[in-house]
């Protein structure tokens, strides 16, 4: 027994916006920012050694 398949045809294209986003973005002057550990924060719990920065963020 063979039940018949339904089957979609798309009349219409959907045209993608340009460019909008890098305009947005290059208003804005980059700026690196560091998230430093102060105090009691700056120490590992297991050994007490002060922790050292691994990376850090440029936020636009």
């Amino acid at each position: 027994m063979t039940y018949p398949v339904e089957t979609e045809e798309i009349t219409y294209k959907h045209q993608k916006a340009k460019g909008k986003r890098q305009a947005i973005l290059s208003q804005f002057t980059p700026e690196k920012v560091h998230h430093e550990l102060t105090g009691e924060d700056s120490l590992c719990p297991d050994c007490h050694e002060e922790l050292k920065e691994i990376g850090s963020v440029i936020q636009r």
